[in-house]
This record gives structure tokens, sequence and C-alpha cells, in this order.
């Protein structure tokens, strides 16, 4: 959730670029580690037109009817996860100018408030959902 900001606080400490080449480098592990652990799904080819058409439909389905219950679903989830997105990215403005954290420094927030999520996330979270289930937990 927040290693990246963890590792760039980390990279900011050993010079001004390294924030970037952590990230560069972590993207370039991601791609190898899907090329090899990942296979490919059988049968299935890349430019498979049954399948693309499918995924076109879907997607002007949510377009085309966003009341539906489901194109709801998909519209709650994708403006929670851009506020979170945004939000993250303002907290470390937020951070820095009122009480005047760094690069360096500011990471290490991400890392403590991952960290807690974390936690919530494997003592909390699975027991709040067998005890009221996904969708009124939600």
């Amino acid at each position: 959730m927040y290693r990246g900001q963890a590792l760039g606080a980390l990279g900011a400490s050993l010079g001004r670029a390294m924030p970037g080449l952590f990230a560069a480098g972590l993207g370039a592990c991601n791609v190898l580690l899907a090329a090899r652990f990942l296979p490919e799904a059988p049968g299935v080819a890349l430019a498979d037109r049954e399948g693309a058409s499918g995924r076109r439909g879907a997607v002007s389905r949510v377009l085309l009817h966003p009341r539906e219950p489901m194109a709801r679903w998909v519209w709650t989830y994708a403006l929670a996860m851009g506020a979170f997105q945004g939000g993250t990215a303002v907290l470390s403005l937020l951070l820095a100018s009122r009480f005047g954290l760094t690069a360096r420094t500011v990471g290490w927030v991400y890392l403590f408030t991952g960290a807690v999520a974390v936690v919530a996330r494997a003592l909390l979270l699975g027991r709040a959902v067998e005890r009221l289930g996904e969708l009124r937990l939600w």
C-alpha cells in the first residue's frame, strides 16, 4: 500500500535521483516476475476477438447504463480509488507545509500508516467479513 513512499524516502536519503531509480527498478522487477511466474491462460490468444469484444461490451455497458447495480459497484470503486490516490499525493504536501517533513522523512509516515493498515486487515477485516458478510460490511 504505502511501500513506494517508504522506499522513496529511503531513496531520497541516498540522492535526488534515487526515488525514480527505485521506482524504475521495481517496475522492471514486476515485469520480469510476471513474465516468469504468471502463465498464459490455456487456449487464449492475446488478440482473441471474442474476449476483446466482451471486454468492450462490459465497459460500454458500465458507461451507458450507470444505474445498474454492477455499474454502480464499478463507479464506486473507481471514484474511491481515485480519491484515495489523490489523498495520498495531497497528504505529502500537507505534511511538508504543516509539519516541515521532507522527501526524506514523509515516507516514514506512509510506512507507519501502511503497517497499521496491514495489521487492521490481518486482524480485523477477516473477522468483520465473517461476522457481517461482505455486502453488509461494504
